[in-house]
């Protein structure tokens, strides 16, 4: 969200537009408000003019906030940071820390992008793997998949909350799936748009 785009199609899936803002001869990405199962705060429901479906937009009308946010470093820094933290967490649970995997890499940050066009977690890996895991690629098992939504949304803070979340307890009681001890590798992919990020954690034996 209030990343800059020029066509719908750089926006996610079909519910999802990029929007232009007359004042400012800009165009943003913008989410359904629905699907997004409503709108983060600083961003509210608006319906669109000649649609038939609404997107959160920023509460100013505007994407001027994202001045404010640090630029982020390329993608070898970022990963380098959530792995950092993936494996402080995992410390702290007394369990051994991941080893980098530059092809568990490649499929997490392919996977990260589809995510991101399609918002359905778990895609690339249901399609590739879950029929025939022996013979997936780069040894890939597991996947864990989030996706972060904040005003002012900085690089930082977004792995910060992927990883929380990651960790945190899960719905049925089951272990989150970064605290396996069966997995000895990962892959990171992190593709940030504005004030939305999609994160995805490839796991190998």
């Amino acid at each position: 969200m209030c990343d800059v785009c020029d066509s719908n199609e750089e926006c996610g899936d079909g519910n999802d537009f990029c929007v232009s803002n007359r004042d400012v001869l800009e165009s943003h990405c913008t989410r359904d408000c629905v699907e997004g199962r409503g709108c983060p705060v600083g961003y509210e429901c608006v319906g669109l003019a000649n649609s038939s479906t609404s997107q959160c937009v920023p509460e100013i009308r505007g994407c001027e906030h994202r001045a404010n946010v640090e630029t982020p470093p390329r993608l070898a820094i970022l990963r380098a940071a959530a792995l950092e933290q993936l494996n402080s967490s995992r410390q702290q649970l007394g369990l051994a820390a991941l080893l980098p995997d530059e092809c568990l890499n490649e499929v997490a940050q392919t996977s990260s992008r589809e995510y991101a066009l399609n918002g359905q977690r778990g895609t690339k890996y249901a399609r590739e793997c879950a029929p025939d895991l022996l013979n997936c690629a780069c040894g890939w098992t597991e996947e864990y998949q989030v996706t972060v939504v904040e005003y002012e949304l900085g690089w930082t803070r977004a792995l910060t909350l992927a990883l929380e979340f990651a960790f945190a307890p899960t719905v049925n009681g089951a272990d989150p799936i970064l605290t396996t001890m069966s997995s000895t590798r990962v892959g990171i992919g992190v593709l940030l748009g504005g004030d939305e990020a999609w994160i995805s954690f490839a796991l190998g034996d």
